[in-house]
């Protein structure tokens, strides 16, 4: 999935460049290539009492960004303290 929605990102820049070279003069908006919604995986759990439980779980496609982000923001503000 994170591959998936790597790949769609690069298509969707050269898409919207290739757009804007082809309508320099309309200010249209450009969609985008591809959308993403919240959605949930099954997920299969093992209790300790030998039963299987099936339930699922969110996939967050965005949490790497965010992590990425405020990993920038404290090693920022770690070389400015110094």
């Amino acid at each position: 999935m994170l591959e998936l929605k790597a790949i769609a990102s690069q298509v969707n820049a050269d898409w919207k460049t290739l757009q804007k070279m082809q309508h320099s003069s309309t200010q249209a908006i450009i969609p985008n290539v591809c959308e993403y919604q919240i959605t949930k995986l099954p997920l299969v759990q093992y209790k300790p009492s030998g039963v299987f439980l099936l339930t699922s779980r969110s996939v967050d496609l965005f949490k790497a960004e965010r992590e990425a982000t405020v990993l920038a923001q404290v090693l920022r503000r770690r070389t400015r303290r110094k």
